[in-house]
C-alpha cells in the first residue's frame, strides 16, 4: 500500500510540475494570419528612425492579447534578424517577426529567449511580441537588424 501511495505522490508531483519553454529549445513557426481574431495591433512609434546596422533596445509593456510591433525595417535576403527578448513574469507569448505585412514568424515561450530568422526574402520586416494571456507582461531586450 505504501508503495502504491509512494507511486500516486510521485505521478502528481510530476503532472503538477510547470515548465517555461526557452527559444533555444524551438524551431519557429510561419503563419499567414498576422493578427488572430479577438487580438489588437499596436505599432511602437519611438523607435524613429535607427541606422541600418544597429541594435535596438525594447522595454515593453505588453497588454493582455496585443500584438505589439515594431515600426518596419529593411531587410536583405540572406541577412538575418537576431532577438534576445525576456518575458515576464512567465506568461504564454509569442516573439517573432512579420514579413512584408503578410507573413509572420515566431516562436512560443514563457519567459523569452534568443533567436535569429534567416531572411529568405528580401523587403520590409517588423519584431513582435505578442500576449496570449488574460493579463499585461513585460517584455525587455533588443533585437539586431
Amino acid at each position: 500500500m505504501k508503495k502504491i501511495i509512494s507511486m500516486m505522490m510521485v505521478v502528481i508531483c510530476i503532472c503538477g510540475t510547470h515548465y517555461n519553454v526557452r527559444a533555444e529549445e524551438n524551431e519557429y513557426i510561419e503563419s499567414d494570419i498576422i493578427l488572430e481574431d479577438g487580438f489588437i495591433e499596436e505599432i511602437e512609434s519611438n523607435t524613429g528612425i535607427i541606422p541600418n546596422s544597429t541594435q535596438v533596445s525594447l522595454d515593453w509593456t505588453v497588454k493582455a492579447n496585443v500584438l505589439k510591433r515594431t515600426s518596419e525595417f529593411y531587410k536583405k535576403q540572406g541577412s538575418s534578424i537576431y532577438t534576445k527578448i525576456d518575458i515576464s513574469p512567465a506568461k504564454k507569448a509569442r516573439i517573432g517577426i512579420i514579413q512584408n505585412g503578410d507573413v509572420k514568424m515566431y516562436y512560443d515561450t514563457t519567459t523569452g529567449g534568443r533567436k535569429t530568422f534567416t531572411i529568405k526574402k528580401a523587403g520590409t520586416y517588423s519584431v513582435f511580441v505578442q500576449n496570449m494571456m488574460g493579463s499585461n507582461l513585460k517584455a525587455k531586450g533588443y533585437y539586431k537588424k
